[in-house]
């Protein structure tokens, strides 16, 4: 996907708790065709857009192909730690085992072995194996050789990719020029239990991006600082960075109902430069794998990062607040411009009130018959910026679709020393 096909303004779906399906439902609906969400129940509620978009192909309101939809990975500091991690109800063990902490542990071991492709016979020395399930399928051989060895051991073999071609494109991120993104993005956070409403919303609304995260929390891979620690964590805390991801990717594909995604971002740089670096490899193999089309990091303000991670793999996109409180991100904005980067802003509007309020807006917006929210909208995407829009409201979510359609050419001299461009 080439930058200018992001959705020029982007629906988020944080903080919308109960209400997120609901609101994504209305977006869409009002023609948003961006959704940005999280993998971090502690401020997203990802499993309500999924629900809204799943409520929407149904009704061929829209389809999988014409939605951007945008979640993240969120280190441990981003979760609620209090409620059980629910990482044990997607993988076989024997048994738990005899503590918590051990428990934990050979999760991470199995995790490891899987993506390692060690031998039954290990775990056969630590416990009984009952269930071994695998994709049995004509990329792999077939699996024959632990096929085998189950039907030796007593072992139950449950295979699945058993009909499915996995090179089939509905299991591989689709290939979208930069220029086709969205121009505006629907962001899911901290729409709670409205997720599943207002996301059938702003798709209906006519939205085609959406941004959210593995987040119970707020919504998106999220660093465990920025998880709350009372909701549930979608991987095992203990586990090795890249197994976190994973986790984190398949719990989102999960609540999302989808086999790949058009953009994975890590919800903040983590903790030291090293586990930054794991997490941000995993996602390049992620992308490598055809399973995410695009990826990016979010929260990050200085391009020694953005240099570090691409160093290591491309970075395609990055979302950051984009408001007066940091000088408009300048030297971060400049680099994403300089390297091809899609920048996404959140904080459009709240962060910026001597902006949103400045006579030069209200003037422009009173010739053009517009509102003030819908010019600042058009300057953010007349520099290059794609702006996460959270709205409850209906008709500001029709407004901020139509901001694309502004023309505001003769007045960007004038916004431009308005943010000492």
């Amino acid at each position: 996907m080439a930058l200018s096909n992001i959705p020029k303004i982007i629906y988020g779906t944080a903080w919308k708790k109960d209400q997120t399906k609901a609101l994504v439902i209305q977006a869409i609906l009002q023609g948003f065709r961006g959704v940005d969400t999280a993998c971090q129940p502690k401020h997203y509620r990802e499993d309500l857009v999924g629900e809204a978009l799943a409520e929407l192909y149904e009704q061929n309101r829209v389809s999988r192909d014409n939605v951007f939809i945008q979640t993240k990975y969120t280190p441990i500091g981003g979760h609620d730690r209090s409620q059980p991690i629910p990482w044990l109800d997607s993988y076989l063990l024997h048994s738990p085992l005899d503590t918590p902490a051990h428990t934990e542990e050979a999760w991470g071991t199995l995790c490891d072995l899987r993506n390692e492709g060690l031998t039954l016979e290990f775990l056969q020395s630590i416990g009984k194996v009952d269930v071994v399930q695998n994709r049995w399928y004509e990329g792999n051989a077939w699996d024959v050789q632990v096929h085998k060895y189950c039907l030796d051991h007593g072992i139950v073999y449950e295979s699945f990719w058993t009909l499915t071609d996995p090179s089939h494109d509905d299991h591989h991120a689709r290939k979208m020029p930069l220029s086709n993104l969205p121009k505006i993005i629907y962001g899911t956070a901290w729409k709670k239990d409205q997720t599943k409403a207002l996301v059938i919303q702003a798709v209906l609304q006519g939205f085609r991006g959406i941004d959210t995260a593995c987040q119970p929390k707020h919504y998106r891979y999220t660093p465990i600082g920025g998880h709350d620690r009372s909701q549930p964590i979608p991987y095992d805390p203990s586990a090795p960075i890249p197994t976190q991801v994973r986790t984190s990717f398949e719990k989102s594909l999960s609540n999302l109902r989808t086999t790949w995604l058009d953009s994975y971002l890590l919800h903040s740089p983590l903790g030291t430069v090293a586990h930054t670096k794991e997490a941000w490899g995993t996602l390049c193999d992620l992308r490598n794998e055809g399973l995410v089309q695009r990826i990016g990091v979010s929260n990050t303000y200085d391009t020694q990062t953005l240099e570090l991670l691409q160093s290591i793999g491309k970075v395609d996109v990055v979302q950051n607040r984009w408001y007066e409180g940091n000088a408009w991100d300048v030297q971060v904005h400049k680099y994403c411009l300089e390297h091809g980067i899609a920048y996404e802003s959140f904080w459009t509007l709240t962060g910026s009130p001597s902006l949103f309020r400045h006579p030069l807006i209200s003037n422009i917006a009173e010739s053009k018959k517009a509102t003030n929210a819908q010019i600042v909208y058009k300057f953010a995407q007349s520099l290059g910026i794609i702006p996460l829009t959270g709205s409850t409201n209906e008709q500001h979510m029709k407004d901020g679709l139509e901001s694309e359609n502004l023309d505001i050419g003769e007045h960007i001299g004038e916004l431009k020393g308005l943010i000492g461009h």
